[in-house]
């Protein structure tokens, strides 16, 4: 497996295990752990205003030495030029839907370690759909 470089970004489908991934890399190599999910919504799952989140976005990029997750088109740009390492994690879709109905069974209720403050898990038929 090659090295990491200091700054990595981790894109793939919803529950393709992005957050865990980013979360492992950050402890084995000392990065600080950036979550999209955190900036791009806020209490209530509302979406966060597109300036606010942009700057989040330039602010958590701007020194090396962070692991970065979530797929947000908008900000996708300000992270693949601050990037040195890109991971894809391309798994098949019945894998993905599979796991976030466990989580969602797992976590129901609760606010999850990636996720904004305010948003508890919750079962989201458009979501799925989605994903």
């Amino acid at each position: 497996m090659p090295a990491l470089g200091r700054s990595v970004m981790i894109v793939g489908s919803p529950g393709a295990g992005k957050s865990t991934l980013a979360r492992r890399i950050g402890a084995a190599h000392g990065l600080r752990v950036v979550h999209m999910d955190q900036l791009y919504w806020t209490a209530g799952w509302r979406k966060r205003e597109a300036r606010r989140q942009i700057a989040l976005v330039e602010d958590a990029v701007a020194e090396p030495g962070w692991v970065f997750d979530g797929n947000h088109t908008a900000t996708m740009h300000i992270r693949t030029e601050k990037a040195d390492t890109l991971i894809w994690l391309d798994l098949p879709r019945w894998l993905c839907v599979l796991r976030i109905l466990r989580r969602i069974a797992a976590s129901h209720g609760q606010v999850r370690p990636d996720m904004a403050a305010g948003c508890p898990e919750r079962f989201d038929a458009e979501f799925l759909k989605w994903a």
